[in-house]
C-alpha cells in the first residue's frame, strides 16, 4: 500500500468540519517547520489518521509513534480500533525498549533531574514527601527486612560505594570541614542531653559486641591525606596510604 500517496492526498484536503486541528505535513521531529506551507487543515479524524499514516511513512521513528499513541490512546472516547492499538503499542514500546530509550542518554536524565529539581524548587509545597501520607508509606515499606540497610551486603556495597566516591571526591567529604564537624558533634550532644539513657546498657547496639563480635575487629584505618577508611589487618596498604587517622582524629596505637 502507498501510505506516501494517501497521506498527500489527506493534507492537501480541505476539511470541512466545524472542529479543526493545525498538522505539521513534514512532522518537526524530520526538520520540518512552523511556516504556513507545512500547515495542513484537519478534522479530528483526518489528524488521527495523518499521524497513522506518518507511523507507516517512517516506521521506528519513536517520535512519531509517540504522537500516535498519544493522539489514539491518552484522549477520552478517541481510541482506534484493538488491532491498530496493538500494533502502535508493539511498535512504540519497541522503540523506547533496551538500548533504545532515550533514558539511556546521561543527558536526557540531567535534563529531567534538574527540570524537577527546579520545579520543586519553585513550588516546594508539591513535594510527595511533604505530605505524611506518603513519607508513612514509605516508612512501612522500608521497616524490618525490607529495609536494604538492614541486609550485611547491602551495607557493604554503600560502604565500599561511599568509600570509592569520597577518595575521588575528597572536597566532596563534609567530614573534613571543621566547622562542618562542630556543628554535627554539637547536634549530637544536643540529642542525647534531651534523650538520656536512649542507648544505655542493653539500648546501646555495640553492648556486648566485643572481639569477635565487633564490626571493626580485624580491620585497622588507614589515610591518604585528604580521606580515611577501614581495611582487614592482613591487607597491604595501598599505594600513597598509611596507617593512622587523619589530623582531626585519633591515631591508632601502633
Amino acid at each position: 500500500m502507498n501510505y506516501s500517496a494517501i497521506y498527500h492526498r489527506l493534507v492537501a484536503r480541505v476539511s470541512e468540519s466545524e472542529y479543526t486541528e493545525r498538522h505539521h505535513i513534514h512532522p518537526r521531529c524530520l526538520g520540518g517547520n512552523d511556516s504556513l506551507d507545512n500547515i495542513a487543515i484537519l478534522s479530528w479524524s483526518e489528524h488521527r489518521l495523518a499521524h497513522l499514516l506518518l507511523t507507516k511513512m517512517y516506521p521506528g521513528n519513536k517520535d512519531l509513534l509517540s504522537a500516535a499513541w498519544l493522539m489514539t490512546h491518552l484522549t477520552s472516547g478517541n481510541r482506534v480500533s484493538r488491532k491498530t492499538g496493538e500494533w502502535l503499542k508493539r511498535k512504540f514500546i519497541s522503540s523506547i525498549s533496551g538500548d533504545k530509550s532515550h533514558f539511556k542518554r546521561q543527558e536526557v536524565r540531567d535534563k529531567i533531574a534538574k527540570a524537577t529539581s527546579d520545579y520543586l524548587k519553585k513550588y516546594p509545597h508539591l513535594h510527595p514527601m511533604k505530605r505524611e501520607d506518603v513519607r508513612a508509606l514509605y516508612a512501612s515499606k522500608m521497616r524490618g527486612s525490607r529495609n536494604p540497610m538492614n541486609n550485611p551486603e547491602s551495607r557493604g556495597k554503600v560502604a565500599v560505594a561511599l568509600s570509592r566516591y569520597y577518595m575521588d571526591n575528597p572536597d566532596k567529604n563534609l567530614m573534613l570541614d571543621k566547622t562542618h564537624r562542630e556543628k554535627l558533634n554539637n547536634g549530637v550532644r544536643k540529642w542525647f542531653a534531651e534523650n538520656p539513657g536512649t542507648f544505655a546498657g542493653e539500648n546501646n547496639p555495640m553492648y556486648g559486641r566485643k572481639a569477635e563480635n565487633s564490626p571493626v575487629y580485624g580491620k585497622r584505618i588507614i589515610n591518604n591525606g585528604t580521606n580515611e577508611r577501614r581495611i582487614p589487618r592482613d591487607e597491604n596498604l595501598p599505594a600513597e596510604w598509611k596507617e593512622g587517622r587523619l589530623k582531626h582524629g585519633r591515631k591508632l596505637p601502633s
